[in-house]
C-alpha cells in the first residue's frame, strides 16, 4: 500500500464524472478527448493526485486511462486511482443501470484494470444495506483485491448504509456525500475516522445547485464556505471536486487552499 496515500490529513482530488457524461446543474455538452486530457494534466499541474472515476460515468474510465498512459513510471506511482463497480454504462442508449451481481461486478472488475493503468482503490458503487450484506458482492470486492487493489471502499448515500460500511472490517474507504445543503452524513463521518477509515467527500456544493446563484443559502456564499464547513469534521482523505471546466478547477484549488487560512 506504500503508492496509496489517502489519509494524509485532507487533499482535493477530481472527480471525473462530468468528463464522461451528463451530471450537475449547469451541465452543457460533454467535452472532446483532447479538452479531457488537458484538464487532467491540469489537474495534475494544480497538485491533485487523487482521481475519482467509474464505469457509470460513461466514457470517463477510458479517458482517464488515456491520460495514465502518457505518464512515466514516476508520475503514475504518485497518483491514486479510484474508480468503482456495480453501475455500468450502456453506451447503445447512454444511460446507466446497477448489477450488483457477482458475475457482473468481476466482469466490471476486470474492464476496469484493463481500462485503467493501476487501479489503488475498488469502491462498491451505491453501496446500500442489502448489497454490503450479500457475501457474493464482498466475495466480488476480494477478487478486486486480489486483482491488485490496494484498498477496498463502499460509495453510500444514507447513515444506515454507512454505518453497515464503517463495520466491515474490509473495508477500507468510506465515500459520501457532505455539504451545508445536505449535512445528513455529519455522524457517519465522526464514526469513520474514529474507526480510521479514510473518507472521501463527493458533492462538496451539491452537484452545483449550492452554487447557483438561485439557490445560494446562508450556510454557504463561496467554494471557500463549502470546504471549510466540510473541513470542520475530523478526518482524513479526500474531498472531490467534479468538474469539466478548467477554470472552474482552478479556482477550486484556489479555494481549497484558502478554506484551510
Amino acid at each position: 500500500m506504500d503508492n496509496v496515500n489517502l489519509t494524509n490529513d485532507v487533499r482535493m482530488g477530481l472527480g471525473t464524472i462530468s468528463i464522461g457524461r451528463r451530471w450537475g446543474v449547469n451541465w452543457t455538452q460533454l467535452p472532446t478527448l483532447g479538452a479531457a486530457l488537458h484538464l487532467f494534466f491540469l489537474a495534475h499541474t494544480l497538485g491533485i493526485r487523487v482521481f475519482d472515476t467509474a464505469p457509470g460515468y460513461g466514457f470517463s474510465e477510458q479517458r482517464l486511462g488515456q491520460f495514465l498512459k502518457q505518464l512515466d513510471h514516476d508520475q503514475l506511482a504518485q497518483l491514486t486511482v479510484m474508480t468503482k463497480c456495480g453501475v455500468h454504462w450502456d453506451f447503445d442508449r447512454s444511460t446507466d443501470y446497477v448489477d450488483h451481481s457477482y458475475d457482473a461486478l468481476c466482469r466490471s472488475i476486470d474492464q476496469s484494470f484493463d481500462r485503467l493503468w493501476k487501479v489503488d482503490v475498488m469502491q462498491l458503487h451505491q453501496a446500500s444495506v442489502e448489497t454490503l450484506s450479500d457475501s457474493g458482492v464482498m466475495r466480488a470486492m476480494r477478487y478486486a483485491r486480489d486483482r491488485g487493489a490496494h484498498l477496498l471502499g463502499a460509495s453510500v448515500k444514507t447513515p444506515t448504509a454507512a454505518r453497515l460500511a464503517i463495520d466491515n472490517d474490509e473495508i477500507d474507504v468510506i465515500q459520501l456525500p457532505y455539504n451545508p445543503g445536505s449535512p445528513q452524513m455529519k455522524d457517519s463521518i465522526r464514526l469513520a475516522a474514529s474507526r480510521d477509515k479514510t473518507i472521501v467527500i463527493n458533492r462538496p456544493f451539491g452537484m452545483g445547485k449550492l452554487l447557483d446563484d438561485r439557490c445560494v443559502s446562508d450556510a454557504m456564499k463561496t467554494p471557500i464556505d463549502a470546504f471549510r464547513f466540510i473541513l470542520a469534521q475530523p478526518f482524513s482523505g479526500v474531498v472531490l471536486v467534479g468538474t469539466k471546466s478548467e477554470r472552474h478547477l482552478q479556482d477550486n484549488a484556489r479555494a481549497f487552499q484558502s478554506a484551510f487560512g
